[in-house]
């Protein structure tokens, strides 16, 4: 592992525990069988996506969750944890294992949970650039909320509760 984290290699580590990981795969499977009955394809379609296409960033989501990209790497003042669970709002966590007295940590972003939708959001607002001013202000009041309930974990980074950030999301889409 260290070399990986020297190297700044694109690195594959699953932060979910086992039963985590085959929830999300059961619903992903199940949003897969709906998205091809066109239940939530006909909602995609309004804005442009196929069933096909859904279905294909569906799994892309799904498989790059598995992938992070390093950006760059921290110092901390602290040794990084060596391997350990955490368990956080519910959720645990397995630390990744770290070389005895390492201080680096690297920032990393995951191509399932972060590349893949905003590249997607990109494409919706160049799409319909005029929603840009209600994505602004919900993108804001995400981000906040987001920040008010989220804490650092030792060996894990930021944690926040899972469905808070996208209850938000639904519930200031309805409002506007």
């Amino acid at each position: 592992m260290e070399q990986l984290v020297e190297d700044h290699r694109t690195y594959v580590y699953s932060p979910f525990s086992p039963v985590l990981t085959a929830f999300v795969i059961f619903i992903v499977v199940v949003l897969f069988v709906f998205v091809f009955l066109g239940l939530v394809g006909a909602a995609f379609g309004r804005i442009g996506f196929s069933a096909q296409a859904i279905a294909l960033l569906l799994f892309a989501v799904l498989a790059g969750s598995f992938i992070n990209i390093p950006l760059f790497t921290l110092e901390s003042r602290e040794p990084v944890m060596r391997e350990a669970f955490v368990t956080v709002f519910g959720v645990t966590y397995r630390v990744p294992a770290a070389p005895v007295g390492s201080r680096k940590t690297v920032v990393a972003i995951n191509v399932g949970g972060a590349a893949i939708p905003s590249i997607v959001s990109l494409y919706l607002l160049v799409r319909f650039p005029d929603v840009t001013g209600f994505a602004l202000v919900g993108v804001a009041l995400v981000a906040i909320i987001s920040h008010l309930v989220s804490k650092p974990v030792q060996g894990v980074g930021i944690v926040s509760p899972a469905l808070v950030s996208p209850l938000v999301a639904a519930v200031t889409l309805l409002l506007f």
